[in-house]
């Protein structure tokens, strides 16, 4: 029985997740409103980069201005540089990248063992070897 891991291509669920991640940082995107590295998508060039990354090259662009003297609301992309692509005071969420990182994340978790020794276990923790030939073989 196959997998969600091993789709069309070879490529799965799994391989889509380790993909999907901040273009300026390469660290994985994170799904909760709060966290620092949710995505964020810029309204000029569509390139998606995390909280983290914005602030850092607010900091960036601040860098030799007091930060009372600074009071440019939009900034360049980190990722092509194209002027005002992301406006500091309005940003864009890219919820839809969110949910599908979280429902992929999801879905792997409730996997049963595939028996490839790459994505052992799909995040399931069989209680012994048993189990685990016997949820393979359904």
């Amino acid at each position: 029985m196959g997998t969600i891991y091993n789709g069309a291509g070879g490529s799965g669920l799994a391989v889509i997740h380790q993909n999907n991640c901040c273009l300026g940082c390469m660290f994985a995107f994170e799904t909760g409103f709060g966290d620092s590295r949710y995505p964020f998508i810029s309204g000029a060039c569509s390139h998606t980069v995390c909280r983290r990354c914005l602030d850092a090259k607010v900091e960036a662009e601040r860098a030799g201005n007091p930060a009372a003297s600074w009071k440019k609301d939009s900034i360049k992309c980190p990722i092509c540089d194209i002027d005002n692509a992301f406006n500091m005071r309005f940003l864009i969420k890219n919820m839809a990248l969110a949910t599908l990182l979280g429902e992929i994340v999801h879905l792997i978790a409730r996997q049963p063992d595939n028996g490839d020794d790459d994505h052992s276990n799909g995040g399931v923790d069989y209680p012994d070897e048993g189990t685990k030939r016997r949820r393979r073989e359904e």
